[in-house]
């Protein structure tokens, strides 16, 4: 996957450590710190975390993207470490729903507000119902960009793959803009196409093991990040195709390269980041359960709580609770979560 599920001999410590740092991220995002506020200051730099979160995630599972034995091979490999997950965490998610809706519901003295076709939302509608399983769609939006990526690789040359990956990112963007949405975050793969390729493309340049001087790799970071921050903007503002280009790719591969390098300036092992960065996959799966219901709990007993305060600290728990639910789930359920295979070579 992204690198959600990279399994090597030797594991890419700056590699983890990189996940770490977008995963939490993506915590930070969805407990509205920034997204929900009032503040102007506040929503710009949101903006400009884009160009960093998810085009990281897309980057990095380019760069462990291998075409292995064939395409058998291949899917299989994908169903053990992105399908297969989906599916697990958004039947976790939806299980962890209907039991929830049942107890606010005997609470509140009505029945529970979930519907089971709610279940299969995952194969054919854009919005889920299930909100606690929402981030589930980058494993929907990332099978499709390993086997885009896949088929134009084993058909075209480099120049021709590049060619097509920008053709379908500007057909992304037009579909985007004209507001039609493509089953199976089908849209948004071709428009992520562009990252996934840089990271294949580092990969196969060996910057993986090229060495970077500690001091230029952090002042490169701080630079980029003052001048994406200066540029940010909305992604709902963008009208042309050249503002697409600039927003969408320009920005976001100089802050993806930018926080690649710096993360192989930094110390072997960042506690807690590097070990949720390993198991990611994890992470991306719960969190957002635990943010779901811990809201619950604060809009029925810290109602008058500041929420500047109840945000910063719900983000504190999450990462906390992570740390506990991860070697969980790692430890009983490593088929299920990207750790061991459920389907074996046959």
């Amino acid at each position: 996957m992204l690198g959600f599920v990279i399994r090597v001999r030797e594991r890419i410590t700056y590699v983890d450590t990189l996940k770490g740092i977008c995963i939490l991220m993506v915590v930070f995002m969805h407990c509205g710190l920034l997204v929900d506020s009032d503040n102007e200051l506040a929503r710009h730099i949101n903006d400009a975390l884009r160009a960093y979160r998810l085009p990281t995630y897309y980057f990095l599972s380019g760069v462990f993207f291998k075409t292995y034995s064939g395409m058998n091979e291949f899917a299989r490999r994908k169903i053990n470490n992105i399908f297969i997950p989906l599916l697990f965490f958004y039947g976790l998610c939806f299980v962890g729903s209907m039991l929830i809706s049942c107890i606010t519901g005997w609470i509140d003295g009505h029945g529970p507000d979930m519907e089971w076709g709610a279940l299969l939302d995952v194969f054919y509608r854009t919005e889920w119902r299930v909100r606690s399983a929402s981030p589930l769609w980058f494993l929907l939006s990332l099978l499709w960009v390993n086997l885009i990526f896949y088929i134009l690789k084993s058909r075209l040359n480099i120049w021709a793959v590049c060619i097509m990956v920008l053709l379908l990112a500007i057909a992304g963007y037009v579909l985007e803009s004209n507001q039609i949405i493509l089953p199976l975050r089908i849209g948004t793969s071709m428009v992520a196409l562009p990252y996934f390729v840089l990271g294949y493309y580092v990969k196969r340049m060996g910057w993986l093991q090229a060495r970077v001087v500690p001091w230029i790799g952090v002042l490169q970071l701080f630079v980029v990040a003052a001048v994406v921050v200066l540029l940010a903007r909305d992604y709902t503002h963008i009208d042309s195709i050249g503002m697409f280009l600039y927003h969408r790719y320009v920005i976001p591969f100089a802050s993806i390269l930018s926080l690649f390098w710096f993360c192989k300036c930094l110390p072997r092992r960042v506690p807690v980041v590097t070990f949720l960065g390993r198991y990611s996959l994890i992470v991306l799966g719960t969190h957002m359960f635990l943010i779901v219901y811990i809201s619950l709990i604060q809009s029925r007993a810290f109602a008058g709580v500041s929420e500047w305060l109840w945000r910063t600290c719900m983000f504190i728990l999450i990462v906390a609770l992570e740390l506990l639910i991860v070697p969980f789930m790692r430890d009983h359920f490593p088929r299920f979560t990207a750790q061991k295979e459920f389907l074996k070579p046959s």
